[in-house]
Formats: structure tokens, sequence, C-alpha cells
């Protein structure tokens, strides 16, 4: 008798569960931020070179998901909103992309280059926030100076922050629109900065 009860609740236990699992989520979206397109050019000499990195990020931002800050002191990470890589190779190759075109030079090259340079520049970076809130507020913290190869300093150490708006806060692409747009105002003050040297 109760073999007969047993089975008819296994089989709707069984049943349950093959539906649940059925059950489709939604589909992960990936992002990458976007170099950018200027006309400015802040011309450098044939002779200039430069490896840009190492940078690196703060271990809230050190994962795929895409942090934003809520209206509290809460973060919000996008389960199905990532990167395409991690963002500090992500920042690094677009910095290094943006110099280039910025400079109009093709000597402007990716950490570890240096490596094989004997003279030029190296600009590391510490990113320190990068992220929006839910007021539409994108923030770039960066730490970061640049020295030559030979590690003689040539501008000290430096914090610079930048903001812009979001134009759709809950909407991802807008948001990384944003945070590029960000990467473009750093690069374009570095680039100034570069254009400068002897």
């Amino acid at each position: 008798m109760k073999q007969e009860r047993i089975w008819p609740l296994l089989t709707a236990c069984i049943l349950s569960l093959s539906i649940a699992g059925c059950g489709t989520s939604a589909p992960v979206r990936y992002y990458g931020l976007v170099p950018v397109e200027t006309e400015t050019r802040f011309p450098v000499t044939e002779q200039f070179v430069i490896s840009v990195g190492p940078v690196r990020i703060a271990e809230y931002l050190n994962r795929y998901q895409i942090v934003t800050r809520s209206e509290d002191v809460s973060m919000k990470l996008g389960d199905y909103d990532r990167w395409t890589e991690p963002l500090a190779k992500a920042f690094q190759r677009t910095l290094t992309d943006n110099l280039a075109t910025l400079l109009g030079s093709d000597r402007v090259l990716e950490f570890p280059a240096q490596s094989a340079l004997d003279s030029g520049y190296q600009l590391p970076a510490q990113v320190t926030r990068f992220d929006t809130d839910s007021t539409g507020a994108a923030v770039l913290e960066v730490q970061w100076t640049l020295r030559t190869i030979d590690d003689k300093t040539i501008l000290p150490a430096r914090r610079s922050r930048y903001t812009t708006r979001v134009a759709e806060p809950n909407d991802y692409a807008s948001i990384v629109a944003a945070l590029s747009e960000l990467v473009g105002a750093f690069s374009r003050d570095v680039a100034s900065e570069l254009a400068e040297l002897p």
C-alpha cells in the first residue's frame, strides 16, 4: 500500500524538476569599451615611443559583470550584462588605441612592450573608480604617472577625476558608452601632456 502511494508522488516530483529545468533564462549580453573618434590631434615626433600600462583596477571592478551603484551604499552586478574581457585589459587596450589616435603615432604600444624598448616612456595607471550610479552619473577616478623606460619620473603621480551623464541610466549600452567617453577624456589629458614632452 505504501509503495502505491510513493510512486505517484515520486513521478510528480520528477515531472516538476523536468519542467523547471526546461525554463529559459535571460540571454547574456556582452559589451566592450569603444575607442575615441576625433579630429583633435596632439602631434609628437617620429622618435616618440610609449608603453601604455600596466593598468590595474580596484577589486570591486575585477569581475566580468558590469558594476553600477544603487541609490544607497550598495552595488549592483549586471548578471546578464558583462564585459567581453577583463576590465583592466579592456581599459588598457582602449587607452592605448585612444593615445595612438590622438598622438597620430604608431609607436604607442601596449604594456608589456617596454621590455623590448631601449628608450621611450611608460604610463602605468591605477583605476580606483569606474562606474555609474542610479542618477545617471558616470565617474572615472584614476591615479597615474609618466616615467622613462629606465624608471626615471617625468610627471609626478597624480589623481584625475572625470564625470559625465549617462543618456539612459538603466540601459547598459548607454552605461558603456558613457564609460568609454570617460576613458576618452582621460586619454585627451594624457595626450596633451605627452605632446609637451621634449
